[in-house]
């Protein structure tokens, strides 16, 4: 994409106007200090498509805390804190207890911490960005992790309380009513308690530790909670597409110590007069969108655009992602499609498991195209190419009308209705995607289908 020298001038105004906000500033004064989360993020991609793994490590991290025999030497101080915060009275213990555990992703619940001394449970769900997981009879993960809690407890064939907590950054409410929502906002003013009421004068070996590592995740929370709230909008709705675009262009060409394309030529724009150029580039790259759209969920969206398109009878759910089974996403292509590129396919249907392909398939079963998309965000992933229905039959064709991983869904502007042309690099609108690349793929292959059956 080409951007001239008004073009950089224009941008630059606006990441000046960026710049201003406090909650920037504030970032931009902490990029100085050393953060042991920060730290861990050094060299990794974290714009809102990638932070799976840092999900990961906040339950992690939680689960470090509520354990009383952990090193921080804080006893039951975080469990007792949480549960008091759901309404339920948990006395603190400051000592170890062997009858404490707290594990991570046991039963894939984000952390479960049991008390057998106090017959207790607690379950934490941790969504960081994405919404709530639904199925399609309208049952939600947490409504399956309560189920598997309850079987816990009657294996243990003793009487123990179960308390559900459902974390994310603005304290969401849950679908299930045994779940309780807390919010970031709920967890920074419980490590500032705690720091400064028990830790402000400990004594034990570790405690300088535990207060760094205390301020560093209290810090990483507020960040969290920057990219999660509304106010953050303002970064996204004052950029145009193009310029989003040349904002995560930037940032790749930073992060990665790339050849500059675009970099040195704003820098010959700016001559000096925007300070911490790169740093407000990083930030407004974070903030571009603020929700949490992993690379696996543009692909899957993309998908679900491209059955939407061609599907007949059926849409499938865009915004929340909720999971189908491949049989229920079967539904018949579209009569004028069938018609206007005299295709023998009479049904499509989404892939199991993460719904990252889609099969177009032949009315008598004959033969079936196949498209899908890759993790990191190309597509397509694996060609887009022609099988056999039976396992009997041997043969694969790729399609010639475009190049494997010829566009890219890094940049989120799928949710737009676009996407990243890598071949020129420039962004294609959806419709253009699929009328100039995706249906004539489904002809070619469709002719050479019927040519080999």
């Amino acid at each position: 994409m080409h951007f001239t020298n008004e073009d950089y001038k224009n941008y630059l105004y606006k990441l000046a106007e960026i710049k201003k906000y406090d909650w920037v500033q504030s970032h931009l004064k902490s990029k100085g200090v050393p953060n042991f989360w920060t730290i861990l993020e050094y060299g990794e991609h974290t714009t809102y498509g990638k932070r799976s793994s840092h999900e990961i490590r906040t339950s992690r991290m939680l689960r470090w805390l509520i354990d009383a025999n952990e090193t921080h030497q804080l006893g039951n101080i975080f469990a007792h804190k949480l549960m008091d915060s759901i309404g339920v009275t948990y006395a603190f213990n400051p000592e170890e207890n062997p009858k404490i555990k707290a594990t991570a992703e046991e039963m894939d619940i984000d952390v479960f911490y049991k008390d057998l001394s106090k017959k207790v449970y607690l379950a934490i769900e941790l969504k960081q960005y994405a919404k709530e997981g639904k199925y399609e009879d309208d049952s939600s993960q947490l409504d399956k992790y309560e189920s598997l809690v309850e079987e816990m407890i009657e294996r243990e064939e003793r009487s123990i309380d179960p308390y559900y907590i459902y974390l994310t950054p603005e304290k969401d409410e849950p679908s299930n009513d045994h779940w309780h929502a807390l919010g970031y906002q709920d967890l920074i003013e419980m490590i500032e308690d705690i720091l400064k009421n028990y830790l402000s004068e400990s004594l034990h070996n570790y405690a300088s530790d535990t207060r760094k590592i205390l301020q560093d995740f209290k810090y990483d929370l507020k960040r969290s909670l920057d990219y999660a709230s509304k106010r953050a909008n303002v970064i996204s709705d004052l950029l145009t597409a193009e310029e989003k675009y040349l904002t995560s262009a930037l940032a790749n060409e930073i992060e990665h110590e790339m050849e500059s394309t675009y970099y040195d030529q704003l820098m010959e724009v700016n001559q000096g007069q925007l300070s911490k150029l790169r740093d407000v580039i990083l930030i407004a790259k974070e903030y571009i969108y603020v929700q949490d759209h992993s690379p696996n969920d543009r692909i899957r969206v993309l998908i679900r655009k491209i059955y939407n398109y061609l599907s007949k009878e059926r849409e499938l759910d865009i915004d929340n992602l909720v999971e189908y089974s491949r049989k229920k996403t079967t539904t018949p292509l579209k009569d004028e499609l069938r018609e206007s590129f005299n295709l023998s396919f009479d049904r499509i249907e989404i892939t199991g498991g993460k719904g990252q392909g889609l099969y177009l398939i032949d009315e008598d079963s004959r033969f079936q195209v196949y498209l899908s998309g890759e993790a990191n965000g190309d597509f397509p992933n694996d060609h887009i190419h022609l099988l056999p229905c039976s396992k009997k039959d041997h043969f694969r064709y790729n399609t010639s009308k475009l190049d494997n991983r010829l566009f890219n869904l890094d940049n989120p502007f799928i949710y737009e209705d676009q996407v990243q042309f890598k071949k020129e690099d420039r962004i294609i609108p959806f419709q253009q995607l699929m009328t100039d690349y995706i249906l004539p793929a489904a002809k070619e292959l469709n002719d050479k289908g019927k040519s080999l059956v």
